[in-house]
């Protein structure tokens, strides 16, 4: 798709139910990104560091990722934390001025 703008306007939640992978999952930050709320495995949030309940519902199985869903279906105010912290996560870790001042802290410039 050349526009994933709209889809994830219609989005109340993203799955990500990935059982294998390495390094950042791209369309995990890409729901980050857009706001919509993710829930996804483990897996799904290596290279990310996403911590569970405050950036993205995390689950290990099949009926763990189902409750997580559910809850997201349920809970609208979780939605809106969920969101506003994925969008966080996003601009701190994955942005250019991010990245930017991760690289001053590293080698010690002001």
């Amino acid at each position: 798709m050349p526009d994933l703008a709209p889809y994830y306007a219609a989005a109340r939640l993203s799955l990500s139910p990935l059982r294998y992978g390495a390094g950042v999952k791209g369309k995990v930050v890409g729901s980050l990104q857009a706001g919509v709320p993710v829930v996804t495995t483990l897996i799904g949030s290596e290279g990310i560091g996403l911590r569970d309940g405050i950036e993205a519902l995390i689950g290990s199985t099949a009926s763990e990722i189902a409750e997580c869903a559910i809850r997201l279906f349920e809970d609208a105010e979780l939605c809106a934390r969920l969101a506003a912290a994925g969008e966080a996560v996003v601009r701190e870790r994955f942005s250019v001025a991010g990245a930017t001042q991760t690289m001053r802290e590293l080698f010690g410039i002001s």
